[in-house]
């Protein structure tokens, strides 16, 4: 009798440290990546005075945690959970953009470092300054104008991953940034220096579950050859033989450099043009 009582008591044991298990397993204690590392890479060239930025190939997904990481939760005690648990507000986010200076970069300036701006965003679009070292040590800090943030994030340049997130029905989103240098002490902008603005793109399901459609108007410039011995030109009359520099700063994307106008370009005459320091 005492063996039977004795076994059907370990069976129980057993059987309620699975279920602790199983519950267990099922919580998030970090906010996953999804997806792997996309990588927008900034470049200081001294010789010619300005940054430059590298774009990945890659287009993340803004994906809810319901549909990346089926029946699991985060953790209720992390900082995070009200955004993004399912039982809460459910955004669907994304951490695979990671800023990070370019290993060709030259040195800069001493006493100055580059600082990320984020000029204008979709509606809708936060971002995250994120850190989860263990559960005592977990950052979800408002950045880049998320919250009533500052729009200038002070990067120390060194590689980082921030959270971005919006509703699920969002759809596709986009925003624009600026890279440029600053003093570190002051916070003021050298001039100097030309700072070069980028784009980020994420791309989300609609409320049907399907991808919305998007179409913009926009003129594409592509060249190849080195950066900085030719410069880009415009004129409206192409008989008048007047022709204007255009102060843009191409992004490198597949071996070429991309220059990508919006539609008050349209009906303008573009060429390049040997550049004179």
């Amino acid at each position: 009798m005492q063996i039977r009582i004795f076994i059907k008591l370990v069976a129980l044991i057993t059987s309620i440290t699975n279920l602790s298990t199983s519950a267990q397993d099922s919580i998030l204690n970090t906010v996953p990546m999804q997806g792997g590392m996309a990588m927008p890479a900034i470049r200081y060239m001294a010789d010619h005075g300005h940054l430059m930025v590298m774009m990945p190939n890659t287009v993340p997904h803004l994906t809810p945690l319901e549909e990346s990481h089926p029946d699991m939760h985060f953790n209720a005690e992390s900082p995070w959970f009200e955004d993004l648990d399912p039982t809460a507000k459910g955004m669907a986010f994304n951490r695979q953009y990671g800023f990070v200076m370019d290993g060709t970069s030259d040195l800069l300036p001493l006493g100055t470092a580059i600082w990320i701006e984020m000029v204008s965003a979709d509606h809708g679009l936060q971002v995250y300054k994120y850190r989860s070292i263990n559960e005592e040590d977990q950052t979800w800090e408002p950045i880049f104008g998320s919250g009533g943030s500052s729009p200038v994030f002070e990067w120390d340049m060194r590689m980082f991953h921030p959270a971005f997130a919006a509703p699920k029905e969002s759809g596709p989103l986009s925003a624009e940034f600026k890279a440029f240098v600053a003093d570190v002490n002051t916070g003021e902008v050298v001039e100097e220096i030309e700072g070069a603005h980028f784009t980020l793109s994420w791309t989300a399901d609609s409320p049907e579950g399907m991808p919305e459609l998007s179409i913009a108007r926009q003129i594409v410039l592509s060249w190849e050859g080195a950066f900085g011995h030719h410069m880009l030109q415009s004129t409206h009359d192409i008989e008048s033989g007047e022709w204007t520099p255009m102060h843009v700063t191409p992004t490198l994307m597949n071996g070429k450099y991309v220059v990508i106008l919006d539609h008050s370009h349209h009906g303008m005459f573009f060429r390049l043009a040997p550049h004179t320091p």
